[in-house]
């Protein structure tokens, strides 16, 4: 039987949408695999999930034009790079997880889960075979950020 977790974070709900499609999908033609849905960044550091999905729910909402500021500032600059470090912290306690779990495949649906993954892999820390599945409405540097 092989194991697939799949990763997604709650800013907004086409990564969630995402996910759930493929868990349905895998499970509906894959009767040899077992399927997990994991929020990764709820998994790493729950306060923080809290604080930044309220953060984006109210600025999608009341001031959109500021989260494509902060969205558009993410790919480059400051906000990358503390994205991507913080990525890295976080996969310390991702690790945790997929020791536990074992997976054979990992697929995630927001770019945090496979930035923290594919830090893992390099480092030799997981030997899971990782896919992304880029859910955003057009490339995003921070899909292709190497932490």
């Amino acid at each position: 039987m092989k194991k697939i977790l799949i990763f997604y974070a709650s800013y907004g709900g086409g990564h969630l949408n995402a996910a759930k499609s493929i868990k349905e999908c895998i499970d509906t033609n894959y009767t040899d695999c077992e399927t997990e849905l994991i929020d990764c960044i709820k998994y790493v550091n729950k306060p923080i999930e809290k604080i930044t999905t309220a953060a984006y729910r109210e600025m999608a909402k009341k001031v959109p034009w500021a989260w494509g500021k902060i969205y558009n500032d993410s790919q480059k600059g400051p906000l990358a790079h503390i994205s991507s470090r913080t990525n890295m912290i976080f996969a310390v306690k991702l690790l945790k997880l997929l020791k536990e779990k074992k997976p054979d495949i990992i697929i995630s649906t927001h770019p945090f889960g496979s930035q923290m993954c594919s830090y893992l892999k390099r480092k030799g820390k997981i030997s899971s075979k990782i896919a992304t599945i880029m859910t955003d409405f057009s490339p995003h540097d921070q899909w292709l950020v190497r932490p």
